[in-house]
């Protein structure tokens, strides 16, 4: 019991959790980052909201964290989501070749073939951010290429500019 909190650019829901199950109501432009949490003092969960029927399986747990009561939420599985899909084709794409010698190759064109496929979807714009953090020796080449495919028409302006930023930092 207690209530479950969706925040999203700046919205922030909440409803009531019943018997161990919520559910949110509503629709969105386009699929959008996003997160929960629990009420209290808990940690966040990410996840990308769309309109879909979206089905979320979570779990939660307390821990003592300086004299205080924690809770951590944990999303196990997320089913029905098209970017769902997406995020779990990426983690196991990274996990199966983030060790190959030749990962920054395979890297670019997996994020070629994403990006070509979902130009317009901020799931490709936030790897873009990152790319230049985990992988610093990463081509620029590559990057301006995959850059340019995006459509930043109704992207986050901050993370474009992140993007400019890690372009300057890997030329």
């Amino acid at each position: 019991s207690g209530y479950i909190y969706l925040n999203y650019g700046n919205v922030k829901d909440s409803v009531k959790v019943l018997n161990g199950s919520f559910e949110f109501k509503g629709n969105i432009e386009k699929p959008t980052q996003g997160s929960l949490n629990l009420e209290g003092y808990s940690t966040v969960s990410g996840i990308y909201i769309e309109n879909s029927d979206i089905k979320i399986k979570t779990d939660f747990k307390t821990v003592q964290n300086e004299g205080q009561t924690l809770k951590i939420l944990k999303i196990k599985k997320i089913t029905g989501s098209k970017t769902a899909i997406i995020q779990d084709d990426w983690n196991e794409f990274f996990q199966s070749n983030s060790d190959k010698e030749n990962f920054n190759e395979l890297l670019y064109k997996k994020l070629k073939k994403l990006i070509n496929n979902n130009p317009k979807h901020s799931f490709n714009v936030n790897l873009l951010v990152e790319i230049p953090v985990i992988l610093p020796n990463f081509k620029y080449e590559y990057y301006n290429e995959l850059f340019q495919m995006i459509d930043t028409t109704g992207q986050d302006v901050e993370e474009i500019e992140m993007i400019k930023m890690g372009l300057s930092g890997l030329k």
